[in-house]
């Protein structure tokens, strides 16, 4: 079967492909890290996220004066491409494998050659292992086809998510956070909240509306068990509680609902499953979170009048 007109989530065993996804996190990190410091800031760090592109990752265009710089992670050709939209383009191959270290002097060394200057931390975000990027000669593996399998099952929870956010009639965003490394949506409500007094910079500014978060985690070497999750923000009571399809479970050390992927994808109907689940999160919130549910629902013109 054609793999992109496949309809079944292929198993993603990541205690045996950690290497490979400790190098592309990290690798996500650096193509982060540059979308973070040149990109106008947004509410809830929606300008620090990278995007699900065609063939892989992207930072979208990111302003320059009169012109844009992109960084695409082409997981198909396996290579990071840097361009502008002047028609300058570096590109660095991925394969053969190269060590975090060099793709980090070689990217600086593209925008250099672009005139732009980069002032970025050396330091990686939400890993164990904080080697400086710029020294870290330790994540050199990415095999192919383990990137492969991460790319499908992630675009394949990316298209429900986009599915799920076009019927809601209020902001919303589906991004790549670099730090976890976590394909999340968000549905926000427009309303604004303070942040706890004892929040760290990043919680101050990420916490400041309400929302409701969902998405899809791959795991890591240390806790090797995709999942997709959700929560709302603030936290409502009685979330421990709510009544979610068979198979999800609320985790109080989290604060979120978890659905097992290898539930999902066991389903009869994956997306139908994971579907329901994001429903179900909304619906609470209606109650327990006090949302005008009524207000956000969207209602896109029949098909019959979608005539281009």
């Amino acid at each position: 079967m054609d793999q992109h007109a496949a309809t079944e989530w292929p198993p993603l065993d990541v205690a045996h492909i950690s290497g490979t996804m400790q190098t592309l996190q990290r690798y996500a990190q650096i193509t982060g890290k540059v979308r973070l410091q040149l990109s106008p800031p947004r509410p809830e760090w929606q300008h620090a996220g990278l995007q699900l592109a065609a063939r892989g990752i992207t930072t979208g265009p990111i302003p320059r004066g009169t012109q844009a710089v992109q960084i695409d992670l082409d997981l198909v050709a396996h290579e990071m491409v840097m361009s502008t939209s002047a028609g300058r383009v570096h590109r660095i191959p991925l394969v053969p494998a190269q060590c975090v270290a060099s793709v980090w002097k070689q990217v600086h060394a593209a925008f250099d050659d672009f005139g732009i200057e980069l002032d970025l931390w050396a330091k990686p975000q939400e890993v164990a292992d904080v080697t400086p990027l710029d020294t870290d000669d330790i994540n050199c593996e990415y095999e192919p086809d383990a990137i492969r399998t991460w790319f499908a099952v992630t675009t394949a929870a990316r298209n429900v998510l986009e599915e799920w956010s076009s019927g809601f009639y209020g902001r919303t965003d589906i991004r790549l956070w670099w730090g976890g490394f976590d394909l999340a949506a968000t549905r926000f409500n427009g309303k604004r909240v303070a942040p706890r007094l004892d929040a760290g910079y990043i919680k101050r500014w990420d916490q400041n509306g309400e929302y409701i978060g969902a998405g899809f985690w791959p795991g890591n070497a240390g806790f090797p068990n995709p999942m997709f999750s959700a929560y709302i923000s603030p936290e409502p009571p009685g979330c421990e509680s709510a009544e979610m399809p068979a198979g999800v479970a609320w985790s109080p050390d989290r604060g979120l609902w978890v659905l097992p992927y290898e539930t999902e994808r066991a389903a009869d109907d994956p997306a139908a499953l994971l579907t329901d689940f994001l429903d179900h999160v909304y619906a609470f919130a209606g109650s327990a979170a006090n949302w005008d549910l009524e207000s956000f629902a969207y209602e896109p013109p029949p098909p019959s009048e979608r005539k281009w």
